[in-house]
């Protein structure tokens, strides 16, 4: 921490004690004091420092040379609320090396792990393992060892499966039923399919991250049902159809679809999805959609559909009926400026969206035929 205050000091020595610069150095020392945080970064440490006090609440370990988490290296911390061990060359860690401690958050990104480091510890509230190898997962073992665990972050690895390992139903649905995961990011991974209930039942679930991976099935009810799932993340994959998201109509508020390979989408999609916010939809295969179901006319809803094939004719009229609420989800539909009608017909094929109207797309002779 001094090495810290003394980089703050630097950039004022060669100007007078502004009032800015006495404040920052205030409130650096008041936050000192309460929080009792180390600052080992940047120091060419190739293991952890045993003689770490056990009263410091944040260790900064990051931009090392640690190959290895070992047995005791965080035992006995009683108020620990964070670990940083980010950018050193760590592949492993010891099952023993955070008994008897309390630790909130762990940060693990951009090591060497080939494999998911599993260690037992019942306080931890995070865990960020981004920017690594591992490529399998199981996500039992997982909530069995972390308990307390709120989110975990496994994004920009290169994960092809999540398994549930053990075969006993009811010991997987006792676990959890114990856990406290709401939030998990596996995007950025080499996922093809999830095993049917791989989430079912995590009922503190309310953020699952899915985007960029090569998801080829959508990710519906028969791997998220019982959860309460509020933000569902799906960009850049290669789902085909629109997913079953019944089963979390109560607390679904906002979808991301953008980027994948959805050719229709039917009002009755999204019929029983009251709660819906945001159903983003970009760059997607659509042609048309369905006039949308009643809520959405009393709803803030955007639906967005940008950089789709949009096949403007008559079955888009519903959207310019004069309606305040029709014209408020038609400005949020596509950017104002794009060009929309991608699909046809030629003549409006370089209009921008916000030029359509209703004689338009749906000309009076296509009416009277």
């Amino acid at each position: 921490m001094r090495r810290a205050l003394q980089n703050v000091g630097s950039k004022y020595r060669l100007g007078h004690r502004t009032p800015e610069l006495l404040f920052l150095i205030m409130l650096f020392l008041l936050t000192c004091q309460q929080t009792h945080c180390i600052n080992l970064s940047n120091g060419n440490l190739t293991f952890v420092p045993l003689d770490i006090p056990r009263y410091e609440s944040g260790i900064d370990l990051s931009y090392n040379s640690i190959a290895a988490v070992e047995a005791g290296d965080f035992s006995g911390f009683d108020a620990l609320d964070e670990i940083d061990l980010r950018y050193n060359s760590i592949t492993a860690i010891d099952n023993q090396a955070f008994v008897n401690s309390t630790i909130g958050i762990i940060r693990l990104g951009h090591n060497q792990f080939g494999e998911f480091p599993y260690f037992q510890q019942d306080t931890v509230k995070e865990i960020y393992i981004d920017y690594n190898n591992i490529m399998n997962f199981d996500l039992f073992l997982f909530m069995k060892m972390n308990p307390s665990v709120e989110k975990i972050k496994l994004f920009e690895n290169k994960l092809q499966s999540v398994i549930l390992s053990h075969n006993s139903t009811s010991i997987v649905d006792f676990v959890r039923s114990k856990c406290n995961l709401s939030d998990i990011h596996l995007g950025k991974n080499d996922l093809e399919f999830l095993d049917p209930g791989l989430f079912n039942g995590i009922t503190s679930l309310k953020y699952l991250t899915l985007n960029y991976n090569i998801l080829k099935t959508s990710v519906g009810c028969d791997v998220i049902n019982g959860t309460s799932i509020e933000d569902l993340k799906l960009a850049g994959n290669q789902i085909t159809t629109f997913p079953d998201l019944r089963c979390i109509a109560q607390t679904l508020k906002n979808v991301d679809l953008d980027k994948n390979k959805i050719r229709i989408l039917h009002s009755t999609f999204i019929e029983e999805l009251t709660n819906l916010i945001t159903l983003d939809l970009s760059r997607n295969a659509i042609t048309c959609l369905d006039e949308l179901p009643a809520w959405t006319q009393s709803s803030s809803l955007s639906l967005k559909l940008s950089s789709n094939p949009l096949k403007c004719d008559c079955r888009w009229e519903w959207l310019f009926f004069p309606f305040e609420a029709w014209r408020e989800i038609r400005e949020r539909l596509v950017p104002a400026e794009e060009v929309a009608c991608l699909g046809g017909p030629h003549f409006l094929s370089l209009m921008p969206w916000a030029n359509l109207t209703q004689s338009e797309i749906c000309p009076r002779e296509y009416q009277e035929s």
